[in-house]
């Protein structure tokens, strides 16, 4: 509802594209949507290569979910979709793995790593030991106030130290709380929950958004943390309570 003037009426389908390798960004006029029947962005993407490397992300996420109950980490998981992306890639631009070290936003990766130093090095000093003295009475009481603490204590610490390390605090939280086993499972959901939508409040909050920035600022978009915040202050609040609410409906209608 928010975008419904700026989004265009019709798009191009697959079969309308060139299949131009997607070496530069050609100019866009300050109107021009990239999605549009106008828009010259579209005619440069390989999308035979797009739809290649799509399913392959697929692929990697579904392996998580197939692979890890048979022993293999998800690391190695994740390294084997990187390289087999990688090589694609080599393979249909030419380009190799100097361009990927020379392009990739170190600064950003640096600001995830400090983060997980932060969250072990806050655990070590006991502050998750006074955050759980704080909420284990109320978690306990019922499963409504677990779901509602756990969610909105996540995406609050996502907002200022990134959803991942925000995650790993809250584990350790709950798991430490001695909560029985339906209140540990919902309240888990209610961090992923508070991890994937309250952390989007701010561009800080997922290292996802923060990428995001990165690569369409590179390509000549500018979008200020101004204008985020404006779009993310009427969406992201109505979002994370109905789907808490969605998540204590779906469960009383489960048990009762």
């Amino acid at each position: 509802m928010l975008f419904r003037k700026d989004l265009p009426q019709k798009i191009l389908s697959f079969k309308d594209h060139s299949i131009e390798l997607l070496n530069s960004r050609p100019p866009q006029g300050p109107k021009e949507h990239p999605l549009s029947m106008e828009s010259s962005f579209n005619r440069h993407i390989d999308w035979t290569l797009f739809k290649i490397c799509i399913f392959i992300v697929i692929l990697i996420r579904g392996s998580y979910f197939i692979l890890s109950p048979l022993g293999v980490n998800i690391e190695w998981i994740a390294i084997a979709g990187a390289v087999i992306l990688i090589t694609i890639r080599w393979f249909k631009m030419g380009i190799g793995v100097i361009d990927i070290l020379k392009k990739a936003p170190w600064h950003i990766l640096v600001f995830a790593f400090g983060m997980y130093v932060t969250v072990y090095a806050l655990n070590n000093t006991g502050i998750t030991a006074v955050i759980i003295q704080w909420l284990e009475d109320p978690m306990k009481d019922n499963l409504m106030h677990a779901s509602f603490i756990a969610g909105l204590l996540i995406s609050f610490l996502s907002n200022i130290m990134n959803n991942l390390p925000a995650v790993m605090l809250g584990t350790i939280m709950i798991t430490d709380m001695g909560l029985d086993l339906q209140t540990l499972q919902v309240s888990y959901i209610s961090i992923i929950i508070g991890s994937d939508i309250g952390s989007l409040l701010s561009p800080m909050g997922t290292l996802a958004t923060l990428l995001w920035m990165f690569v369409i600022k590179k390509n000549g978009i500018q979008i200020s943390w101004s204008q985020y915040f404006k779009v993310a202050l009427l969406v992201i609040p109505i979002t994370l309570l109905i789907t808490l609410i969605s998540l204590n409906l779906w469960v009383s209608l489960i048990l009762y």
